[in-house]
Protein backbone atom coordinates (compact mmCIF):
# COMPACT_ATOMS: atom_id res chain seq x y z
CA UNK A 1 0.00 0.00 0.00
CA UNK A 2 3.01 2.40 0.53
CA UNK A 3 4.77 1.46 -2.20
CA UNK A 4 8.03 0.08 -0.11
CA UNK A 5 7.53 -3.58 -1.71
CA UNK A 6 7.91 -1.84 -5.70
CA UNK A 7 11.23 -0.04 -4.18
CA UNK A 8 12.49 -2.53 -2.55
CA UNK A 9 12.11 -4.65 -5.70
CA UNK A 10 13.20 -1.94 -7.76
CA UNK A 11 16.96 -2.89 -6.10
CA UNK A 12 18.69 -5.91 -7.35
CA UNK A 13 17.72 -7.92 -4.71
CA UNK A 14 15.33 -11.23 -5.52
CA UNK A 15 11.60 -11.86 -4.08
CA UNK A 16 13.97 -14.56 -2.31
CA UNK A 17 16.23 -12.05 -0.76
CA UNK A 18 13.12 -10.03 0.23
CA UNK A 19 11.49 -13.14 2.17
CA UNK A 20 14.55 -14.53 3.75
CA UNK A 21 15.00 -10.51 5.01
CA UNK A 22 11.53 -10.19 6.27
CA UNK A 23 11.58 -13.85 8.24
CA UNK A 24 15.59 -12.37 9.81
CA UNK A 25 14.01 -9.47 10.97
CA UNK A 26 10.89 -10.60 12.19
CA UNK A 27 12.78 -13.12 13.87
CA UNK A 28 15.09 -11.12 15.55
CA UNK A 29 12.52 -8.62 16.75
CA UNK A 30 10.34 -11.41 18.65
CA UNK A 31 13.90 -13.44 19.58
CA UNK A 32 15.43 -10.09 21.43
CA UNK A 33 11.89 -9.93 23.38
CA UNK A 34 12.06 -13.60 24.19
CA UNK A 35 15.71 -13.53 25.34
CA UNK A 36 14.98 -10.28 27.15
CA UNK A 37 11.73 -12.32 28.75
CA UNK A 38 13.88 -15.26 29.31
CA UNK A 39 17.03 -13.64 30.88
CA UNK A 40 14.40 -11.36 33.68
CA UNK A 41 13.05 -15.10 34.74
CA UNK A 42 16.54 -16.07 35.07
CA UNK A 43 17.30 -13.49 37.82
CA UNK A 44 14.23 -14.27 39.38
CA UNK A 45 15.06 -18.28 39.44
CA UNK A 46 18.53 -17.42 40.03
CA UNK A 47 17.39 -15.45 43.41
CA UNK A 48 14.60 -17.55 44.58
CA UNK A 49 16.48 -21.27 44.19
CA UNK A 50 19.08 -23.02 45.77
CA UNK A 51 19.82 -25.13 42.59
CA UNK A 52 19.89 -23.88 38.43
CA UNK A 53 20.67 -26.31 35.41
CA UNK A 54 21.98 -23.70 33.04
CA UNK A 55 22.43 -26.25 30.06
CA UNK A 56 18.67 -26.86 30.59
CA UNK A 57 17.95 -23.13 30.84
CA UNK A 58 20.14 -22.90 27.62
CA UNK A 59 18.49 -25.49 25.74
CA UNK A 60 15.02 -24.08 26.48
CA UNK A 61 15.85 -20.87 25.08
CA UNK A 62 17.22 -22.38 22.61
CA UNK A 63 14.48 -24.23 21.90
CA UNK A 64 11.91 -21.45 22.66
CA UNK A 65 13.84 -19.34 19.58
CA UNK A 66 13.51 -22.12 17.16
CA UNK A 67 9.14 -22.36 17.97
CA UNK A 68 9.65 -18.70 17.67
CA UNK A 69 11.39 -19.31 14.21
CA UNK A 70 8.96 -21.81 13.00
CA UNK A 71 5.48 -20.08 13.63
CA UNK A 72 7.56 -16.97 11.97
CA UNK A 73 8.13 -19.02 8.94
CA UNK A 74 4.63 -20.24 8.30
CA UNK A 75 3.68 -16.60 8.42
CA UNK A 76 6.26 -15.05 6.46
CA UNK A 77 5.37 -18.12 4.00
CA UNK A 78 1.22 -17.44 4.03
CA UNK A 79 2.32 -13.46 3.93
CA UNK A 80 4.76 -14.40 0.63
CA UNK A 81 2.11 -16.11 -1.50
CA UNK A 82 -1.01 -13.72 -0.70
CA UNK A 83 -2.03 -10.53 -2.64
CA UNK A 84 -3.63 -8.79 0.10
CA UNK A 85 -2.70 -7.93 3.81
CA UNK A 86 -6.07 -8.73 4.90
CA UNK A 87 -5.89 -12.55 3.17
CA UNK A 88 -2.70 -13.27 4.74
CA UNK A 89 -4.08 -12.30 8.28
CA UNK A 90 -7.78 -14.57 7.44
CA UNK A 91 -5.07 -17.30 6.33
CA UNK A 92 -2.57 -16.69 9.37
CA UNK A 93 -5.22 -17.00 11.72
CA UNK A 94 -6.60 -19.85 10.13
CA UNK A 95 -3.09 -21.56 10.01
CA UNK A 96 -2.78 -21.05 13.72
CA UNK A 97 -5.66 -22.32 14.47
CA UNK A 98 -5.16 -25.76 12.63
CA UNK A 99 -1.72 -26.29 13.97
CA UNK A 100 -3.42 -25.55 17.39
CA UNK A 101 -6.96 -26.10 17.99
CA UNK A 102 -7.71 -28.45 15.08
CA UNK A 103 -4.53 -30.66 14.94
CA UNK A 104 -5.34 -32.35 17.99
CA UNK A 105 -8.80 -33.97 16.50
CA UNK A 106 -7.23 -34.91 13.00
CA UNK A 107 -5.76 -37.67 14.61
CA UNK A 108 -8.28 -39.09 15.81
CA UNK A 109 -10.72 -38.28 12.86
CA UNK A 110 -8.31 -40.04 11.14
CA UNK A 111 -7.94 -43.34 13.07
CA UNK A 112 -11.90 -43.21 13.62
CA UNK A 113 -12.26 -43.49 9.71
CA UNK A 114 -9.44 -45.67 9.38
CA UNK A 115 -11.32 -48.09 11.59
CA UNK A 116 -14.26 -48.20 9.79
CA UNK A 117 -15.90 -45.10 10.98
CA UNK A 118 -15.63 -47.14 14.30
CA UNK A 119 -14.05 -46.44 17.48
CA UNK A 120 -11.22 -48.51 17.79
CA UNK A 121 -12.03 -51.08 20.95
CA UNK A 122 -10.70 -50.23 24.14
CA UNK A 123 -7.33 -52.64 24.59
CA UNK A 124 -6.04 -51.55 21.20
CA UNK A 125 -2.78 -49.87 20.47
CA UNK A 126 -2.30 -46.61 19.07
CA UNK A 127 -0.89 -47.11 15.75
CA UNK A 128 2.63 -45.59 14.78
CA UNK A 129 0.94 -42.88 12.87
CA UNK A 130 -2.05 -41.56 15.23
CA UNK A 131 1.17 -40.93 17.67
CA UNK A 132 2.89 -39.02 15.14
CA UNK A 133 0.33 -37.16 13.95
CA UNK A 134 -0.26 -36.29 17.80
CA UNK A 135 3.34 -34.65 17.74
CA UNK A 136 3.61 -33.36 14.94
CA UNK A 137 2.67 -29.69 15.41
CA UNK A 138 5.02 -27.28 16.70
CA UNK A 139 3.71 -26.72 20.00
CA UNK A 140 3.47 -30.06 20.93
CA UNK A 141 6.95 -31.08 19.26
CA UNK A 142 8.33 -27.95 21.46
CA UNK A 143 6.45 -29.41 24.66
Amino acid sequence: ASGSGKLLLGFPHSRADVVLGKLVGRTAVLGAAIVVGLTITLVVALALFDSFAPVDYAVFTAMTLVLALVYIGVMVAISATTGSGGRAMAFGIGAFVVLEILADIVPLAALFVVNGFSVPSGGAAVPAWVAFLNVITPSTAYT
